[in-house]
């Protein structure tokens, strides 16, 4: 658990929509989501101020590819139930992998996660990358 004053990261991983597992690998046709897992301090919990959670992902083998921007903001505290235990799971997505058309092989994708915690003197958490990859079948 973090200090009382302290957000933190604790896991970011990819699944399946509406998947329980983690994920590396998906079919340039499906979709996927990024799941951020967060905790927070019991001063912060307390408090019930704002707080913001966000997700980047890109593709690294295609550089033109579009990278993927996600913000979720609400804030700490009862009486919300999605800081339960001062522990919160964010989902993002279903994305699409935005395969180049016409490719074929298998893409590196990566994914940086971040937590804000307080407008004044922020206290912030930054993960990555976590990575994955999108592959499609030779014709």
């Amino acid at each position: 658990m973090p200090a009382p004053n302290d957000v933190e990261i604790v896991r970011v991983y990819t699944r399946n929509p509406g998947g329980e597992i983690a994920d590396v690998q998906f079919h340039a046709a499906a979709k996927y989501e990024v799941v951020v897992e967060a905790e927070c301090g019991s001063t912060l919990h307390g408090n019930g101020g704002p707080y913001w959670i966000g997700v980047t992902v890109s593709n690294l083998t295609d550089v033109t590819a579009s990278v993927k921007h996600d913000i979720a903001a609400a804030t700490f505290g009862a009486p919300l139930p999605d800081w339960e235990k001062f522990a919160h799971q964010q989902v993002f997505g279903p994305f699409d992998s935005d395969w180049p058309g016409g490719q074929t092989g298998v893409h590196v994708y990566q994914v940086y996660a971040w937590v804000k915690a307080r407008k004044v003197d922020p206290n912030v958490s930054l993960v990555g990358p976590h990575l994955f990859l999108v592959y499609e079948h030779e014709p």
